[in-house]
């Protein structure tokens, strides 16, 4: 027997008595998930570094133009993403138990003059 196995098998009930937890790696996140992706409204172009806040979280948009938050109460929230040379988007939405999709089509100011090229 190692002779630091005792201490991984005491280790829950030292936490526990002491007040701690002990969490399940597998266990879920708490509260229900939105995410979604950021478009150019125009030409689909998906949009990269885009800011998304909801509920008081922020989100920064990957490369192929995905977001997303956790641990979001049900109820409405109001989802506002910003993007240099676009219009802002702000929409209130309302978040279900679970996973919730929405995506955003962003607006350029100018739309002679796209921000975002193919």
């Amino acid at each position: 027997m190692n002779r630091f196995s005792w201490v991984v098998r005491l280790l829950p009930l030292i936490l526990c008595a002491c007040g701690g937890s002990v969490t399940d790696p597998q266990e879920e996140v708490v509260g229900s998930t939105l995410n979604g992706q950021v478009r150019q409204v125009s030409t689909e172009v998906l949009i990269e570094n885009v800011q998304v806040r909801a509920a008081g979280q922020t989100s920064v948009t990957t490369p192929n133009g995905r977001y997303q938050f956790t641990g979001l109460e049900v109820g409405e929230v109001t989802l506002v993403a910003t993007y240099p040379g676009f219009e802002t988007y702000e929409r209130r939405i309302r978040i279900l138990e679970g996973s919730n999709t929405h995506n955003i089509a962003m607006i350029p100011i100018d739309p002679i003059q796209p921000y975002v090229k193919r």
